[in-house]
């Protein structure tokens, strides 16, 4: 569960300082580069998504800047998202979350770190995805090729792809939902 995100600072987190001046300024969804939650003993990576409230209805950045009132955030645990799939994923495949900015501390948001440079022989599979703002890579690779025999079509990876794409949107639209509630009340 999410009982150990309860009550901790996102200013706390530099990553999340970032996505919450990304959110600010341009009245958006912004998620935040991976990073270690804090107050926990586990090393799984997490990953905010910020949006801010505005009093009025700045805007320019400057207003938006002066009038925010508030922050609807969400935290993450896109390694949770691949542990729920792994029932439905063959074992020969491996599935791995990476943000595609090198800049980023935690490049791997869920899977196996050798994803991010996987073995010559292996067969990959990329899918892009654009998540509130930052662009990560969806990866689908063969662990064994000669037991991948429907790889080469690209329908599994393509489809596993799309089914983690649909539980991430997911989560990013509970953002957008809370906002919806706190400006109608």
């Amino acid at each position: 569960g999410n009982a150990h995100a309860g009550g901790w600072n996102p200013l706390s987190v530099v990553a999340m300082q970032d996505a919450i001046d990304h959110a600010r300024r341009t009245d958006r969804a912004a998620a935040s580069a991976g990073f270690r939650l804090p107050d926990t003993t586990s090393d799984e990576t997490a990953v905010g998504v910020v949006h801010a409230l505005y009093r009025d209805r700045p805007t320019t950045m400057a207003e938006r800047l002066a009038t925010t009132s508030g922050l609807v955030f969400v935290t993450l645990r896109p390694a949770e998202v691949l542990r729920q799939l792994g029932g439905s994923v063959p074992a020969f495949l491996a599935l791995c979350i990476v943000d595609t900015d090198p800049r980023a501390e935690r490049r791997v948001l869920a899977g196996a770190a050798e994803c991010v440079n996987p073995a010559s022989d292996a067969q990959l599979h990329v899918r892009s995805l654009n998540y509130a703002g930052r662009d990560w890579d969806i990866r689908a690779s063969a662990r064994r090729p000669a037991a991948a025999a429907g790889w080469r079509n690209g329908v599994l990876p393509f489809s596993l792809a799309g089914q983690l794409a649909l539980a991430l949107l997911g989560a990013l639209l509970l953002t957008v939902t809370g906002r919806a509630r706190r400006i109608e009340t």
